[in-house]
């Protein structure tokens, strides 16, 4: 009885010991695969993440790039606006300044003509005054010279009739009649003369307040063409200056409106070179933060693949270790089998043993589930545990 109860319980302990092993041994090739998968999972997973970092360093290079491109065609296209409100706006001045000048040359031409006009007819009608004075002057001049002439003669004529008339008084008194009635005839002559004289005299006084008339009339008349062209010339002048403004207004106005449209323009592309730049800001930043994230997630990563590593090489010692302790149970079971006594002990240290590596490989298996879940929040499929 005791022989085949030691027997039986021999062949159960070999039969427990063998399935124990081969229970254990298949879970440490199952964690073995396992963790290789997670290993091979985690370096694709290290690749990617270098591959993301490598397209956001890309991404970020060709945006830098592309904003210092922006940036320098903004630029450019600012300083040709600069150009071109500048030459525009000396353009402008330039053109105002020809018209003034334009302007400035008619007026001094319309003056410089209507003052040789008003020098001409101011000269035309001083030659006829004094021309028409220097003839009135000639001619009372000649005819009081001849009226003074015929006086003087009448006078001797008179001198030599009285000298002759004093010789003789009988001749005288003979010759008195005729002679009173001669000097009265000369008298009466002389009288005529003077009268004609006196009526000529009146007919150039006429002639001469007329010829005076008729220049005041071409005065008049010269003063109010001058007054006339005057006038024109002011209007002319007054018109250039409201062209002159008028001109100016509207080159003010477009000034004013190149100056807005400059403005406007150079806001937008400001914004834009501010919009672009705040972009590549924010994603140097994201790409920084990324980086950041990318080099905490790798560090984390190494540092779980070098704990399943350590995990794994604990295993793999704990397996031989177990192995190992399997032949020397085995051999102790052998001679357990010669000793009843010794073999109770020997299973109840092989079961505290076998009891041991599950609680171990249970250990090991929860610190791989939380690795895995910390990883990438999947669980292993749950084995049964070998009893």
């Amino acid at each position: 009885m005791s022989k085949h109860i030691k027997s039986s319980l021999g062949q159960y302990d070999s039969a427990s010991i063998r399935s124990t092993s081969s229970s254990t041994r298949s879970q440490l090739d199952s964690l073995k695969r396992t963790t290789q998968a997670l290993i091979d999972e985690k370096d694709k997973e290290i690749r990617r993440l270098n591959n993301q970092i490598d397209e956001a360093e890309q991404e970020l290079y060709n945006i830098d790039k592309n904003s210092k491109q922006v940036t320098q065609q903004l630029e450019e296209e600012i300083a040709q606006l600069e150009e071109d409100l500048a030459a525009t706006k000396a353009a402008a001045d330039q053109e105002i300044e020809s018209l003034k000048a334009q302007q400035e040359a008619e007026l001094q031409s319309l003056k410089s003509e209507q003052q040789q006009e008003i020098d001409s007819l101011r000269s035309e009608l001083e030659a006829a005054l004094r021309e028409s004075e220097e003839f009135a002057a000639q001619k009372k001049k000649i005819e009081r010279q001849q009226k003074e002439k015929e006086l003087e003669s009448m006078r001797k004529e008179l001198k030599e009739a009285q000298a002759k008339s004093a010789a003789s008084t009988l001749s005288i008194a003979q010759q008195c009649d005729e002679r009173l009635k001669k000097a009265q005839d000369v008298a009466e002559e002389y009288s005529r003369r003077v009268e004609q004289l006196e009526n000529e005299l009146t007919r150039l006084t006429n002639l001469r307040r007329e010829e005076m008339q008729n220049a005041s009339k071409a005065i008049e008349e010269a003063s109010a063409a001058l007054d006339a062209r005057e006038r024109e010339s002011r209007e002319a002048s007054e018109r250039y200056k409201k062209e002159l403004a008028k001109k100016e207004e509207e080159h003010n106005q477009r000034m004013i409106n190149l100056k807005n449209k400059f403005e406007s323009e150079k806001t937008a592309l400001e914004q834009e070179l501010n919009e672009a730049t705040a972009e590549a800001e924010n994603l140097e930043q994201m790409y920084t933060q990324i980086e950041k994230h990318n080099k905490e997630q790798l560090q984390t990563t190494l540092k779980d693949i070098e704990r399943l590593r350590n995990s794994i090489q604990e295993s793999k010692m704990a397996a031989n270790q177990q192995m190992a302790e399997e032949h020397l149970q085995k051999r102790k079971l052998k001679k357990a089998q010669k000793e009843s006594g010794a073999l109770q002990q020997e299973l109840s240290y092989v079961e505290a043993e076998i009891a041991r590596l599950r609680a171990e490989n249970k250990d090991l298996r929860t610190e791989l589930q939380r690795l895995d879940n910390l990883a990438y929040g999947t669980k292993l499929p749950k084995r049964k545990d070998v009893m």
